[in-house]
């Protein structure tokens, strides 16, 4: 493994909360002065400039395999089985970076960015590179990029590792975001390399809420329950893909009786379960795209305890289009790299990360 250190100039925070209008609607709850108003309005103008120049590939652009792509039914209603296109002979589908920001728990302290590159044959780490940074500003919902963007970029510009990422992987949105401008979507238009963002909590925009994808998922996996069949989608490596977008439900009804997620998921016996998401027209946010994210669930399964392989996760993670990418071989990859919840390449620049703090803390 090549192994870079770099002293130098972003994450403990997800943007998860519709941003505030005014910075005066914040809580000032560190020493770091807030941006003024001004600022804010210039962060904002920056944003819309990035998102101008996202591109979200269809999904024939995006995939160098027709195997990967083509689409096969499955025996739910709503649902085609979709591949991980998985294939380890496939070297331009072999590395992929992943990036992810460590924060210390005294502000005052040093944050650290991590970039990693995994070998996805092998799973091993092939370079790893970080970076220690003062932290200039608090952390405000849906401006996460700015507090955290130039270290990554610096990262994976100064990179002279052989093994070059075909996608980096970014714990935070990309297109999901209020402006469809989240930190993955901003390295992406910084780098040119496609991005996939990793969102390990819900941005709540466009009608979505911690309750109502909650709400929607129970109804989702009690669906599901109620079908007398076995499927046999993790053999051959497949993804339970929804046909159509998730418009959130913001007028719920009663509550959904709870299933045991964890038996239906091993009953379906596949690699996931991925569902598009899409925006409520009266949610007040304008999306330039139908689709925004993907929440899927049920990946993952293959870290259990002695290497035993166990149930994928029940709690989803929303996987959106950073850069130059389509949504579709965004869930393919963040399915087929993800041995636990998080996709290991951003799992282990999160796990290089909190070891570098660490270390720090005890000198």
């Amino acid at each position: 493994m090549d192994n870079n250190h770099g002293e130098g100039q972003g994450s403990g925070h997800e943007d998860t909360q519709d941003p505030p209008t005014t910075t005066k609607t914040l809580q000032q709850q560190h020493d770091m002065p807030l941006p003024n108003d001004q600022q804010i309005e210039i962060w904002t103008r920056q944003q819309l400039e990035i998102a101008k120049q996202v591109i979200v590939l269809n999904d024939r652009e995006s995939s160098d395999d027709g195997d990967d792509v083509k689409h096969i039914d499955a025996p739910f209603p709503n649902f085609r089985y979709l591949s991980t296109g998985n294939s380890k002979s496939n070297d331009a589908e072999r590395y992929f970076g992943g990036v992810d920001v460590s924060f210390p728990e005294n502000d005052d302290d040093d944050a650290v960015a991590v970039y990693v590159i995994l070998d996805a044959a092998t799973n091993t780490v092939v370079h790893q590179d970080q970076m220690y940074f003062a932290l200039q500003i608090p952390y405000i919902p849906s401006f996460l990029a700015m507090r955290e963007i130039e270290p990554l970029v610096e990262l994976v510009q100064r990179s002279q590792s052989p093994y070059r990422p075909s996608v980096i992987l970014v714990d935070g949105n990309g297109i999901f975001h209020q402006r469809h401008a989240g930190i993955a979507t901003c390295l992406g238009i910084r780098t040119q390399i496609p991005t996939i963002g990793i969102g390990k909590t819900l941005y709540h925009v466009g009608g979505w809420t911690k309750d109502v994808m909650t709400h929607m998922m129970d109804r989702m996996f009690q669906s599901l329950d109620a079908q007398d069949t076995n499927a046999q989608g993790k053999e051959h490596e497949m993804i339970l893909l929804r046909k159509d977008a998730w418009i959130p439900d913001i007028d719920q009804d009663a509550a959904q009786p709870r299933v045991d997620r964890c038996d239906v998921l091993k009953r379906l016996a596949v690699m996931g379960i991925a569902v598009p998401m899409g925006v409520h027209a009266s949610s007040g946010f304008a999306s330039q795209f139908p689709t925004v994210a993907c929440a899927l669930v049920g990946h993952g399964g293959r870290t259990g305890k002695r290497g035993k392989n166990v149930v994928g996760t029940k709690n989803p993670i929303y996987v959106s289009v950073g850069h130059r990418i389509s949504l579709r071989r965004a869930i393919q990859i963040a399915c087929r790299l993800s041995l636990s919840r998080i996709p290991e390449p951003v799992r282990q620049a999160d796990l290089v990360g909190r070891q570098l703090l660490r270390a720090r803390n005890m000198k």
